[in-house]
């Protein structure tokens, strides 16, 4: 064991995407995997004010640990079903916020700029100033301007979610609100709702096709995804239809892959899942970062090394974008 690097990952026991990087970071590094949902596993001791981590009887001094990942965090339950574990949960992110800003030669992302990378508009304003084409977005709850805004785009405007786009419905399953376009008759049903709540309305951009393209460090992997063969997922291809949407891996433009570089790393991050547009006139559009997305499906269809690429990140074996100081 002497001699390996030392890796703290804090996610949760149900993400996959940890379980399946486990094998593979475990023979190069000694791994320690803290799961926010299973605290009661674990035993922990934080000391001398974050500067020393007890995990489970091991020792790990701040001098000591290689790389830090704060892969996912603990949402507050339902005041209305689970009302005794939301202190229980509140204090399992406050935990997460502790570890999270344990020192570590390498962390990942650290946590102030994956929440401000989580915030759409500033997401949108930093890749816009560094030359994307971006949707044309605004957040409103006035329906006189929501309709205006409609108009401008001739009636070809979009909704998404601002937050986690799922909830749980009354039996348990799980809800997802996919990008919706609207119509006439939904501009008027959205009036109504926007009265009380903000949301958020973009410029649809028309597609030849989509990009999933997965910043690891230095190193960018892409992904075609044609969305536009299949009306399930023409939208949004979070619709999915795999037996008719053809998933392809594919190089950026080498102009392309540096302003995206540039983007993530203006955002502060070592890992993000971004979605790009292609547009029938072969222009790149950016939509979005997630520094938390998921990347495990994309590496199973087009076999892509993204799994590797995060191993030798951990690990240091490659060049991250953001450096600690």
């Amino acid at each position: 064991m002497a001699g390996k690097p030392t890796v703290v990952i804090i996610s949760l026991v149900t993400d996959e995407h940890v379980v399946h990087l486990l094998p593979y970071l475990e023979k190069n590094a000694v791994v320690y995997f803290i799961k926010l949902d299973s605290l009661a596993n674990h035993k922990l001791v934080i000391s001398d004010y974050g500067k020393n981590l007890l995990v489970d009887g091991q020792h790990i001094a701040c001098e000591e640990l290689t790389s830090l990942w704060l892969r996912r965090n603990i949402d507050i339950p339902d005041p209305e079903k689970e009302p005794a574990k939301i202190l229980q949960v509140r204090e399992s992110q406050a935990l997460s916020r502790s570890l999270r800003s344990f020192p570590a030669k390498r962390k990942v992302s650290d946590q102030w700029s994956i929440k401000a990378s989580e915030d759409k508009l500033h997401c949108l304003r930093i890749a816009q100033s560094c030359g994307w084409k971006v949707p044309d977005s605004i957040i409103t709850n006035n329906p006189e301007v929501l309709l205006a805004f409609w108009k401008k785009y001739d009636g070809k405007i979009c909704t998404k979610t601002m937050s986690v786009p799922v909830i749980l419905s009354k039996n348990e399953k799980a809800k997802v609100f996919y990008t919706s376009l609207l119509d006439y008759k939904d501009i008027e049903e959205r009036a109504a709702l926007a009265g009380t709540i903000p949301m958020l309305f973009q410029q649809y951009i028309e597609k030849a096709y989509e990009v999933r393209s997965t910043v690891v460090g230095k190193q960018v992997y892409s992904a075609a995804i044609y969305s536009q063969k299949s009306d399930l997922t023409k939208t949004d291809w979070r619709n999915y239809d795999f037996p008719n949407v053809p998933h392809f891996p594919i190089n950026l433009p080498p102009e392309v892959e540096q302003r995206l570089l540039s983007t993530i790393k203006r955002l502060g991050l070592n890992f993000a899942a971004c979605d790009l547009i292609v547009t029938p006139d072969n222009e790149y559009v950016f939509l979005e970062a997630n520094p938390v997305g998921q990347w495990l499906w994309i590496e199973q269809l087009c076999g892509l090394p993204i799994s590797e690429a995060l191993c030798s990140l951990l690990c240091f074996n490659s060049a991250p974008l953001i450096e600690e100081k």
